[in-house]
């Protein structure tokens, strides 16, 4: 990784008019670069929409195929509940949805896209705020499509 090329992407991405908040660049398992928009730092969420997505699907696969994950049919409440207490009610979701069916975005879950940025949150709080949408159809039979 040559620095000075690093340097003029910087740059470059400083000079134009673009929604970036952050840029974290990695080179053998070691931060090189960690810099953040104004107001903006490592605890704060950010939307990151399909990025998110193809990272996890990653991570199960890896999960998969290592046999620490046994199959995508396992419940949310199955992966959530051993690290988190849910609400009655949202442990009642949780069960009824499946891995694949949050995979395939067929979660049957009340879909609102949250358009500001957010203070992290850790999982008991991420868990009970994902799980906060009503039931709005069986998991698994319906595609949850986000407008842009």
């Amino acid at each position: 990784m040559r620095s000075g090329r690093l340097a003029e992407a910087i740059k470059s991405l400083r000079g134009k008019d673009r929604d970036i908040h952050a840029l974290v660049v990695l080179r053998n398992c070691k931060m090189v670069v960690e810099l953040y928009a104004e107001n903006v730092t490592r605890d704060h969420n950010h939307a990151l929409y399909s990025v998110t997505k193809s990272i996890l699907a990653t991570l199960i696969g890896v999960l998969l195929k290592s046999g620490r994950l046994s199959s995508l049919d396992v419940s949310v409440a199955d992966i959530v509940a051993a690290s988190t207490k849910l609400e009655a009610d949202k442990l009642e979701k949780a069960r009824r949805i499946r891995l694949r069916d949050v995979m395939s975005m067929a979660s049957g879950l009340e879909y609102h896209e949250i358009r500001r940025t957010i203070r992290s949150m850790g999982p008991p709080t991420a868990s009970q705020f994902a799980l906060d949408p009503a039931l709005v159809h069986e998991p698994g039979q319906a595609l949850q499509l986000q407008q842009w």
